[in-house]
């Protein structure tokens, strides 16, 4: 599952969260300090990748 990164313009706070790519296309979330939508906005953030190796 991708994660995102979000800033809230009320509170002034930073915060990701791991969510699938249907959730993420279908609202913005709430913020996690302050508890509001308003203001939250999408960040540009790096990329990783996980794997996995089968032994």
């Amino acid at each position: 599952m991708p994660v995102y990164e979000y800033h809230c313009k009320n509170c002034k706070k930073d915060f990701t969260l791991r969510m699938t790519v249907d959730e993420h296309d279908r609202q913005l979330p709430e913020c996690p300090s302050c508890e509001t939508k308003e203001g939250v906005e999408k960040r540009i953030g790096g990329a990783y990748v996980i794997t996995e190796r089968k032994s």
